[in-house]
């Protein structure tokens, strides 16, 4: 897989990730279940960037 490819999809993840803060009904969760969405959220975006962006440019490199 390219590091383009890896962009786009991190990017598609972290668009769809953030659409759940528009949908979802979050004024309704605990502070524990926001905070807890958001930090493993943004983990989850962070470990598919290293997965797929950072990991193969050092690769290809």
């Amino acid at each position: 897989m390219s590091v383009t490819t890896g962009l786009v999809i991190v990017g598609v993840l972290a668009m769809v990730y953030g659409m759940g803060f528009a949908v979802l009904p979050m004024h309704h969760w605990p502070q524990e279940q926001r905070s807890r969405y958001t930090r493993w959220g943004s983990g989850l975006i962070g470990l598919a960037a290293l997965a797929l962006v950072v990991i193969p440019w050092f690769i290809r490199g």
